[in-house]
């Protein structure tokens, strides 16, 4: 493990710090971070609902709100296809719920990942069309669909595609409205997030409301982006940042049913705060599988009603526990057979389990190697991938570059997949493998801890807490802070390590490296971050040399 340490010139950090009322720490954790800007820290620090960048700037807004009002007034029939996953899942219900509660003629589809694929599927179109449904709006999904959306135009049928995914394709599919703000290069929103904010646009231009009035009226729907946004990973910076800390306020204030039941049930009491939309609200909106377009979720997420649907939450819950313990054991299982020397730079893994357990485990193993991680599983005659690699690759721009090898495929920088056909399947672990190769050196397989700060043990009580409160919530692109404390004693405990200067208790997570440096004796330099409870986490240690 290799310690790297940030740097800053002081003269560049005291002309921040001459005009911004900003904690020395803090400060310099976000210029180090690339939160450069007077607007930006101001925005990070202190935004509000209202610091959200115009709704109507995301690419092509104004020409989706036109049709959608187009369609409220001529009460046609509006079909939302979302995504069977807790972004996918979450977005459906912002828009369900918003279009309903100003009277559309409005239905959902989620299609099934194992019947249906992702995204838009010409089959359900053409029943779609034969029903007489005259819009559709993705959600989570559509921006890749170029021949799906010719389809629906072919049988009638207006497609308003809301996205967040990269682009895939040479073209863009012909929809009405590609509102993806990718293509703008506004903030990298959450299919939840984009979905918000369209349902902010369309009131604003058919309801003549306020962001502000809209923010106000529909709290339910700021709380569950907030949901879509943390369980789909997006950089919790800008933007994203916001939703999350105004949904997380308004979670603790208001609560959700799906904690009332699951309190109620464990005859516990859970406190309405990140942890439990961590531990048990995306589990259990994830736990939610597609039947026939529908699934039990979104009535859930729409209502916000505990009686009327506690059977359902309690049903999600435990399926979401067992598709828990059940990931943990194929993971154990992936472990027990993988012999790591024989791969290269890049694992590649044919398995045989169900898919919906592949991002797990390739996210486990990306994180023990250092490496990116693909798992190949059968599907219905064919094979579908799911990848999750570190932050030093582009999984999506490997994909692309040998597209022709796959069905279909999809994803972001560092989570993707693809469905591929069986003879293809060789071909294509070669090539990746030669891709890796050529992409990846040396230096990039070395596991890093960026240090953002040094402290003194004086601060342990203050300085860390207080910055580390100040950053939360954290989450992709918005991690805790690293901090380095030097020439402490540290002494094994039952949760952990203790500071022997002042008594502090260190998580220990697992962490060998320490053990021994601390059974050796003598003085330590321990570099250590915060868990979401503000508990002190030690990542590594090294022993002083006397």
């Amino acid at each position: 493990m290799r310690w790297k340490f940030t740097d800053m010139d002081d003269t560049y950090l005291e002309g921040y710090l001459s005009t911004l009322n900003v904690d020395r720490t803090i400060l310099k954790i976000l210029l180090n971070r690339g939160i450069k800007g007077r607007d930006e820290i101001f925005k990070y620090l202190y935004g509000t609902m209202e610091h959200l960048v115009d709704s109507f700037e995301i690419n092509e807004m104004g020409k989706g709100v036109d049709r959608v009002i187009q369609a409220l007034e001529n009460n046609e029939r509006i079909i939302i296809w979302g995504d069977e996953d807790a972004d996918g899942m979450t977005a459906t219900a912002i828009l369900y719920k918003f279009l309903k509660d100003i009277r559309a003629n409005v239905s959902y589809f989620i299609p099934s990942r194992s019947e249906h694929g992702i995204g838009l599927n010409e089959k359900v179109i053409d029943y779609y069309a034969d029903k007489g449904v005259n819009l559709i709006i993705t959600v989570d999904c559509g921006i890749s669909d170029v021949d799906e959306v010719d389809h629906a135009n072919a049988r009638g049928v207006d497609v308003i595609v809301t996205d967040h995914h990269n682009i895939t394709h040479t073209s863009l599919p012909n929809a009405v409205a590609r509102i993806n703000p990718v293509i703008s290069k506004n903030d990298k929103y959450s299919g939840a997030g984009v979905a918000f904010r369209f349902a902010e646009a369309i009131a604003k231009k058919y309801l003549n409301l306020s962001s502000s009035q809209f923010y106000s009226v529909q709290k339910e729907l700021v709380m569950i982006a907030a949901f879509g946004t943390i369980a789909d990973k997006v950089p919790l910076v800008g933007d994203n940042r916001i939703i999350v800390k105004r949904g997380i306020e308004i979670f603790k204030e208001h609560g959700f049913c799906i904690t009332k039941v699951i309190s109620k049930l464990l005859d516990t009491t859970i406190i309405d705060n990140f942890q439990a939309i961590h531990n048990f609200i995306i589990p259990i909106i994830s736990s939610s599988k597609s039947v026939k377009g529908k699934v039990q979720i979104i009535n859930v997420l729409v209502s916000n009603d505990g009686n009327s649907y506690q059977k359902e939450i309690i049903d999600l819950y435990k399926k979401s526990s067992e598709w828990q313990s059940n990931a943990k054991e194929i993971f154990n299982s992936y472990m027990a057979k993988l012999d790591m020397e024989k791969f290269g730079k890049i694992i590649i893994i044919q398995g045989n389990t169900d898919r919906m357990y592949s991002g797990y485990v390739a996210s486990k193993i990306k994180d023990i190697t250092n490496k990116p991680v693909i798992i190949i599983t059968p599907n219905n005659g064919d094979f579908v991938a799911e990848g999750r690699c570190p932050k030093y690759f582009d999984l999506a721009m490997m994909f692309k570059s040998m597209s022709d090898l796959f069905d279909n495929f999809g994803g972001h920088k560092y989570a993707a997949g693809f469905t591929i056909k069986k003879e293809k399947v060789s071909d294509f672990i070669e090539r990746a493998n030669r891709y890796a190769e050529e992409n990846i050196s040396e230096e990039d397989l070395i596991s890093n801890i960026t240090i953002d700060a040094k402290i003194d043990i004086k601060d342990m009580s203050n300085s860390v807490f207080k910055t580390a409160r100040i950053m939360s919530p954290f989450g992709e692109g918005n991690q805790p802070p690293v901090f380095l404390l030097s020439n402490v004693h540290l002494q094994e405990h039952i949760f952990g390590y203790e500071l022997m200067e002042n008594g502090i208790i260190f998580v220990s997570g697992d962490n060998n490296r320490c053990r021994k440096s601390i059974n050796s004796g003598g003085l330590a330099d321990i570099v250590f971050t915060v868990d979401i409870d503000n508990k002190p986490i030690v990542l590594d240690c090294k022993k002083i040399k006397q």
